[in-house]
């Protein structure tokens, strides 16, 4: 049996009357400022429509029993509900889709002022400067179109017993990774150790071949638990490299959002993004266009349902697969978190 909301789910939007529709995106623009239920007076007041505030009770009614628009608790007012923001933004997504956004923003600059920002290093810039402007939690995934080749290897002492692996690839990416040992290199040690593993890398070297073979192979004594230790350390940084990365950046913005005062709230949300696999299936989906909204138990999610999720997918530099979800509150600017989000996937691809 079909209900009035299903029906409503149904209906194109643009079958809505022209002044319901007014009325509507009204009460959500002043609501999405305010946070406070917006009334007919309100409405009549300040909207240019030049009806009396018994029309506009009317007109919220009808909208009201679309399943648009929610009473509140504590006032006569209306709030939009979750299916008048989804036909918000996909109004939103429908305007920018065909003006194509010619918004321009300075802070949103990824790699036309700094080309070199190559794969991770642009992705997670790119996600700074989107959680900094949308004041929103940034998802994101990686996944590379191919495993790349480490072209060279270089160890370095940065403190006792602190080392970083710094890793360039055969597409000039630099990876790095900071790692302890329980074990003293001086620096005679590291350079032969520097010189053998770019050696191994020279020959080929598939983790499987005798380490005591090629320590005499290249005239070098190098004590053999502390290479392997090394040689450990790299694979697991190759093999980390085949696999899709997730990232979350800007967590501490939901400190400042009202939806989060409640501590319980604050706690359930953290306990849900910190497992990277549900970061994942956040961002494992088929986008239909190259912005897609999702509002509420649309996103999949039971923590989620009173969230919103903005996403983009791109390929960067011919070599991988992004993703970039804006995570909100129902209530958030979407304006600004479309076009930001537009701007930000336009500077990325360098277009």
């Amino acid at each position: 049996m079909l209900t009035k909301e299903r029906i409503c789910y149904l209906m194109p939007y643009s079958n809505i009357e022209d002044r319901k529709k007014v009325i509507l995106e009204f009460i959500i623009d002043e609501y999405l400022k305010s946070s406070l239920p917006v009334g007919s007076r309100t409405v009549s007041k300040n909207s240019k429509l030049g009806v009396s505030a018994a029309t506009i009770r009317n007109e919220m009614s009808d909208l009201e029993e679309l399943g648009l628009l929610e009473k509140a608790h504590t006032s006569s007012g209306r709030i939009p509900s979750k299916l008048a923001y989804k036909y918000y933004v996909d109004n939103i997504l429908g305007l920018f889709n065909k003006q194509k956004s010619n918004v321009e923003s300075t802070s949103l600059t990824v790699r036309n002022e700094n080309p070199s920002i190559k794969g991770e290093s642009a992705l997670n810039l790119a996600c700074d400067i989107l959680s900094e402007t949308t004041k929103s939690v940034i998802v994101s995934s990686l996944e590379r179109f191919y495993q790349p080749r480490i072209k060279k290897i270089e160890v370095l002492n940065i403190s006792k017993d602190t080392y970083v692996i710094v890793s360039i690839l055969d597409n000039l990416e630099v990876s790095s990774k900071v790692f302890t040992l329980k074990f003293d290199i001086n620096e005679s040690e590291l350079k032969k150790m520097n010189f053998l593993i770019n050696r191994i890398l020279d020959l080929g070297y598939s983790y499987k071949k005798d380490l005591i073979e090629l320590q005499e192979l290249n005239g070098l004594e190098i004590n053999k638990d502390m290479i392997q230790s090394f040689l450990y350390l790299i694979k697991s940084e190759y093999d980390r490299l085949s696999k899709i990365k997730t990232k979350i950046t800007g967590l501490t913005n939901i400190l400042d959002m009202p939806e989060y005062e409640n501590l319980e709230d604050i706690k359930s949300f953290l306990n849900f993004v910190d497992n990277r696999e549900n970061i994942k299936r956040i961002l494992d989906r088929e986008l239909s266009s190259h912005i897609n909204a999702f509002i509420g138990e649309e996103i999949g999610f039971k923590e989620l349902k009173d969230n919103s999720l903005i996403v983009t997918e791109l390929i960067l530099d011919n070599s991988y697969k992004i993703k970039i979800g804006v995570l909100s509150p129902l209530r958030s600017d979407y304006k600004k978190i479309i076009s930001s989000l537009y701007n930000i996937s336009w500077k990325l691809v360098g277009l």
